[in-house]
């Protein structure tokens, strides 16, 4: 770089001698080019004085003073070196763009001016005929935003953290209907890798830079031109993107630092040696660049949440602002916390539409009045609103955050009381569930324009009933007002009012109203509505059903017989007149001697009449599963067996046989 008066040298200016030995040492040293800069006033179209410092090599890697080096030549005012400088080298130190990009102007179209006015730090900027732009000082650096909604952005010098600044704004369509939205800036630090330093490599090493890179300096010693070959290959994904050979880069007598890379990006170097000779690695040096994918923005509400941390899966943190909006990156899951008090987390998905509601973050319907995920939620929320008033929005302090840090409460699974003395032991007002339930109502309402809610069904309103058909596993019920879950023992979970169906796997089995159960909280199998018979409820719930020894003894069973070989009752116990009396008050009905069964069959009825039913009839998830005659081992070779399929369950007096 210089002003056009040099003051060194005896004719003040770069002589043939002097710009030879300066290209041998560009060519010598592999340097990809040499830009000369002459700014001030004392240059115009005149650049002879300046065009020996100026040079790049040409197809075969040669400097020449004849080759043609005016791409390389820049002259500048100084009021714009340092644009001139960013574009001409094209970095990136900053940002620029429209806010509007995303927006919608509605059938109306952007009113004029298009912006009234932009937000940040508590200071609002207004735009009008005389003020058509604003710069705005912020941490991470300065903001030149016009009244069209154009901006520019200029990172801040000596940043040693990342920083995040977030400027609100406010636009108008042509009828002057408004609506906010906001500019979010982050500036991010980069990583430096260094790689491990190899003595005597004698095949490859492979660096992986853990990032992004656009160039690599390497520093090799021990290597010399026709003696020792090898390669320097840069890869992006496993993809070769560049590939240097070592004799064009090094010799004996040049062991200096040499930076590779011509601009594209990579993610991996690999230096190989290609012969018997070594060499060493003495030094692997890039610049990480950070993830340069676009910064989303999104809104966390129940109101509008203000000061909630958050944190991406991308490594965006910051705090919810003023209006709940958060930054993040296409792909990204976002988590939010309140000191070590996860609230939730949002998926990618749940990101798409710029607004995270409760329910989304509990993975339910927006429709979802009832989870019990997102009244924890919203209990939490509200409680904590430094105001006490959520309708005005949500403000989560530092001092809150610092409440719950090393908090052991965990939202998804807190009981009503476990939350409650939670929120009261950090000093906090506890807000019921129904008060912070209707806010999170007229939320949806106001926020999403959902009118139709599942019917709000308090926790002191839940009823339960039990579907009295045995010990059935594998059905799900669902209620109208938004009760679901998997039936354990029979029981499930509705409100007065409710229509209940209940399903295997997605097929619908049932469906009846709440008014069918009876007073003790049993309803049966008919009055429940079944679509499917006793037999066919019982295959859908177990493919297994009609393999022998595998189905459930019918609770309505009269009778018990044991049945030979020729299918005729050896042994019956009938209980339809004395229901709850044991096998050993039971009767021996016949026992024959049929094709040498007789003995058999025998002690098998002695072995029943000497058992209980306890004994005799396994409760279902005991060892075995079914309920089983209990035979002795050594008669297991016995023509005689007891199984149970549901085949009569509608009679009154059943024959269990297979």
């Amino acid at each position: 770089m210089t002003d056009g008066q040099p003051s060194y040298g005896s004719d003040n200016r770069v002589n043939s001698s002097e710009e030879t030995q300066w290209l041998n040492f560009l060519e010598n040293n592999g340097f990809d080019a040499s830009y000369v800069v002459g700014f001030g006033s004392g240059f115009g179209n005149d650049t002879s004085e300046i065009l020996p410092i100026a040079a790049k090599p040409d197809a075969d890697g040669n400097y020449s003073d004849t080759f043609d080096n005016s791409d390389v030549v820049l002259t500048v005012d100084n009021d714009n070196l340092s644009a001139e400088l960013q574009s001409l080298l094209g970095l990136t130190v900053g940002a620029s763009g429209n806010v509007t990009d995303n927006d919608d102007e509605g059938v109306d179209g952007w009113g004029n001016p298009t912006l009234v006015s932009v937000e940040f730090g508590g200071t609002t900027y207004t735009f009008n005929s005389s003020q058509t732009e604003h710069t705005i000082n912020t941490d991470a650096g300065d903001l030149l935003i016009r009244d069209d909604g154009s901006y520019e952005f200029t990172q801040a010098d000596s940043i040693t953290a990342d920083q995040t600044a977030t400027v609100s704004y406010t636009v108008q369509d042509a009828d002057g209907s408004t609506d906010t939205s906001s500019l979010v800036l982050t500036t991010q630090s980069a990583e430096i890798f260094n790689g491990s330093i190899i003595q005597n490599i004698n095949a490859e090493e492979v660096y992986q830079l853990g990032g992004l890179a656009s160039s690599v300096k390497v520093d090799i010693s021990g290597y010399r031109d026709g003696v020792e070959n090898g390669e320097i290959v840069l890869k992006k994904d496993g993809i070769t993107v560049e590939n240097y050979d070592l004799d064009n880069v090094f010799d004996g007598s040049n062991q200096s630092i040499n930076t590779f890379g011509s601009g594209d990006l990579f993610d991996e170097v690999v230096i190989r040696n290609t012969d018997e000779y070594l060499f060493d690695i003495d030094r692997v040096e890039a610049i990480v660049e950070p993830d340069s994918s676009p910064i989303l923005n999104g809104i966390l509400v129940d109101g509008i949440v203000e000061g909630a941390v958050y944190t991406t899966t991308s490594g965006v943190t910051g705090t919810t602002d003023a209006k709940g909006a958060f930054s993040y990156r296409e792909g990204d899951s976002v988590t939010f916390m309140v000191g070590d008090v996860v609230i939730g987390s949002a998926t990618p998905e749940d990101l798409a539409a710029g607004q995270v509601f409760l329910q989304d973050l509990a993975d339910v319907e927006r429709t979802d009045l009832n989870d019990e995920y997102v009244e924890n939620m919203a209990v939490f929320l509200q409680s904590l609103d430094a105001d006490g008033n959520a309708e005005n929005g949500i403000t989560i302090t530092p001092e809150m955050h610092a409440q719950f840090a090393e908090a052991n409460l965990d939202l998804r699974s807190a009981s009503e009381a476990e939350l409650k003395a939670a929120i009261e032991t950090a000093g906090h007002t506890y807000v019921t569930e129904a008060e912070a339930m209707e806010h999170v109502r007229e939320m949806l309402e106001l926020h999403a324009g959902i009118s139709e809610f599942d019917e709000r069904v308090a926790d002191n309103d839940l009823l339960t009933a039990t579907l009295a058909k045995g010990t059935l596993e594998g059905l799900s019920y669902v209620a109208s007002s938004g009760l679901q879950g998997e039936m354990v023992d029979g029981v499930f979970e509705y409100g007065d009012g409710d229509t209940i169906e209940l399903f295997v796997g997605e097929q619908l089995v049932a469906s009846f109203s709440a008014d069918r159960v009876g007073d003790d909280g049993v309803i049966s199998f008919d009055e429940a509505g079944f679509t499917v018979s006793h037999e066919e409820l019982d295959a859908l719930l177990s493919p297994q059903a009609e393999l022998a020894g595998t189905n459930r003894l019918n609770e309505d069973a009269d009778v018990v017989s044991l049945i030979g070989e020729d299918e005729e009752p050896l042994f019956t116990h009938d209980e339809s007149s004395d229901q709850g009396e044991s096998v050993e008050e039971a009767s021996v009905a016949s026992l024959e001697n049929t094709d040498g069964a007789g003995e058999a069959a025998s002690l098998i009825a002695d072995e029943l009449l000497n058992s209980s039913e306890d004994e005799l009839f396994k409760d279902e998830g005991e060892e075995g599963g079914a309920q089983q005659a209990k035979v002795p081992a050594d008669q297991a070779e016995a023509p005689a067996h007891v199984t149970n399929p549901h085949d009569d369950l509608n009679t009154s007096n059943n024959s269990i046989d297979q």
